[in-house]
Formats: C-alpha cells, structure tokens, sequence
C-alpha cells in the first residue's frame, strides 16, 4: 500500500469514528436502547435523550452514575427550614397537590411516573403536608433486610410516602408509621423527615436487618443527610461525601435565627449541587415548616424561584404538574442546552478520539519508517 492510500484510508477512518463519536448527523435510525422492560418518562431535545426504565425490576434510572440527593433540615427559635437537592438523570419530574380529604392531611408531593415491580406508578420522593412536617429519600446502595410479610408493602397503593403526608404532623409519628411497614428483602434508600417542631430523623437500613432511626441530637440545630447511611457506613454509596462536609461547615455558620434564611439555605443547596453528562440536580426546594411556604427551583438555577403557599395551591384542587412548566421556556431550554453540552464533552468520546488518532499517526509512522528501510536495504 502507498503512502497516499494509507493516509486516504487513516483520513477516512478518522472521520468516520469522529461522525459517530461526536454525535454527527447522520441518515439512520436505531434503537436508544434495546432492553427488554419498560422505558418511560423520556426527556428528547435535539440527539440527547435521557429516560426511566425498569431494567433491574425497580424504578432505576437509565445512568451508572452512583445514587445521589443531599437533603437538610435546621432550625433556630421559630424558624424551621428543610431543603432537598432532587439529584437525577431524568428531567421530567412532577409536583403533586393533594388537599386534605376523609383520607387525611392535604400536602405536595415530589417525584416521578416510576415502573415498580414491573408495574407503572408513581415514585414519589417526598414533599410537605400542611402539619409542616417535610420528608424526603437519599439513594443507598442495596442493603438486605428482614422481610415482614404480615405487615403492607411500602411500595403498595397505600404506601409509606403518602402515609406519612396523609396522617403524620411529627416525627415521632412519622417513626411509628415507618415501623407499620414492609420494606421488603432490600432496602435502597433512606428517609429524612422533619417537623415543624425543629425534630428531625434520618430512616433507614439498620445492620442487623430492621429499621434504623437517627435522630438529630438534643442541642443540635441542624441535620443532613445524603448517600451514606448514618446507622451503617458499610451500606453507603459515598463515605467520606463532599455534599454532606459542605452543607454541614455551612450550617455551623448559622449562629442565630436572622441568619437562618432561605437565600442562606438555597446557597447551600447551590454549594452542593451535581452537573454532569450523567447525574444533575434537576430539582430543588426549601420548605418552610412554620410558614407553609414551598420555594421551587429547576435544574440547579437559582436565580429563578417559584414560590408557593401551600394553602393557597390546595384551595385550587388536586392536580399533577411537571415541574418544568412552572418555569420559563428560557430556563427549560438553558437546562436542555446545559445537558446536551455535558454529553458532547463527556471525557469518554474524547478519549477514543485522541486515542483513534494516535492510533493512526503512529500506524503511518511505522508504515514510512518500514517503507525506508526496505528503500535503504535495496
């Protein structure tokens, strides 16, 4: 082969790789993903498409990145925040307003159209009823539990989350309903509640198999949690966590009730916030749990805020919204733009490209260097 065609060759290749890699139109058509169970819930802009599958038998989402959601909780004399960072690779998350009813307190509840089980429902994460009593989940790694088959499953259409909005106002209740339920075999995640009393509790897997309850100290003024497990550090996805060190030297700061603020508390939530071609806060609130007010923020943006009162959205009915509705075509179409830019950089399609064309340099340069000597050798 002459050195002309092995570069015309090299060239071709290289584009090729390059056409695929970085995401290049081209004219074809394929399958996102062939799996057998279910995909839902897909967020489509341009060639990023990200989506909720069943994949393991659970609700899990379509990345390998590890599980993440920092939630918080402080409070100094009358003022009582909590606040949650919705970590995910799905964009399409929904509000959900449930007035009080003959099945009991009325609040908002955050989360998804999910598959569990096999079977679509509603994921919900968490939210606020308007006994002030917040609640919301952090990703673990699986852990094994004692299954109690004489008790409901948590995942039932009377499940543990609505439960707790529906017929809790303390923490203390909260706990004793944890205690009514099934978790099944396996446990992935873990539950911090909080109530408008400055109470507040972290739920999850203990070691020997049965619930853990880690409650926040007598003195102390604030709570976090993220993706380890307080009552088991083996059954965490990241220990030492970056999240929970940041949010927790903040929180030290707060010395009194005028600096307990929710521009205070959403600098944190900022602090701790995920961006990524994978996992993104795509989420965020504060609650109020004196003042029953919900303050609402989309993919990690802070700069915009929807504020609520939440008696004045249950006087409207029940309803369901996605999130992304209530905020502005412009901020839906930055978060879009902010995802599609993280997958075209994702480090993975550089590396092939840099290492496809190294690849072909160093092929051409044995290829001369052969050549010569066989020139030399005559």
């Amino acid at each position: 082969m002459t050195i002309k065609k092995w570069m015309i060759v090299s060239i071709t290749f290289m584009a090729l790789l390059a056409n695929r890699v970085l995401d290049a139109s081209v004219m074809s058509e394929y399958p996102v993903c062939a799996d057998g169970n279910g995909q839902f819930c897909p967020a489509i802009r341009g060639n990023v498409v990200v989506w909720y599958d069943g994949r393991n038998g659970n609700s899990d989402p379509t990345s390998l990145g590890q599980k993440s959601c920092t939630i918080l909780t402080a409070s100094h004399g009358d003022k009582i925040l909590f606040g949650y960072n919705l970590d995910h690779p799905n964009l399409q998350s929904y509000i959900w307003f449930l007035p009080s009813s003959t099945e009991g307190y009325g609040g908002v509840l955050v989360g998804y159209y999910a598959e569990i089980d096999g079977q679509p429902r509603i994921g919900y994460e968490g939210g606020m009823n308007d006994q002030g009593l917040a609640f919301d989940t952090n990703g673990l790694p699986d852990a094994v539990m004692n299954p109690h088959p004489e008790k409901p499953s948590s995942w039932a259409t009377g499940n543990f989350w609505t439960k707790i909005l529906r017929e809790c106002s303390s923490v203390t209740e909260a706990i004793n309903t944890a205690k009514n339920f099934n978790f099944g075999n396996v446990m992935d995640f873990q539950v911090h509640v909080a109530d408008s009393t400055g109470d507040a509790v972290i739920i999850s897997p203990g070691p020997d198999g049965e619930l853990a309850f880690t409650k926040k100290g007598k003195g102390d003024d604030f709570l976090v949690s993220t993706n380890f497990n307080p009552a088991n550090l083996e059954n965490s996805w990241d220990y030492p966590c970056w999240r929970y060190d940041t949010a927790t030297a903040m929180l030290k700061r707060i010395e009194d009730e005028g600096d307990l603020t929710v521009d205070y508390f959403k600098s944190i939530l900022d602090a701790v916030h995920q961006e990524g071609a994978t996992y993104n806060t795509i989420c965020s609130y504060i609650c109020d749990l004196k003042g029953g007010v919900m303050y609402l923020y989309y993919f990690h943006q802070f700069e915009n805020v929807v504020e609520f009162s939440l008696t004045e959205e249950l006087a409207k009915g029940e309803r369901v919204i996605q999130i992304s509705d209530l905020f502005s075509q412009e901020t839906r179409d930055r978060a879009l733009d902010e995802l599609e830019a993280y997958k075209r950089g994702h480090p993975t399609k550089s590396i092939i490209v840099i290492a496809a064309i190294l690849f072909c340099v160093i092929s051409l340069v044995i290829f001369v260097y052969k050549r010569n000597r066989k020139g030399t050798a005559k």
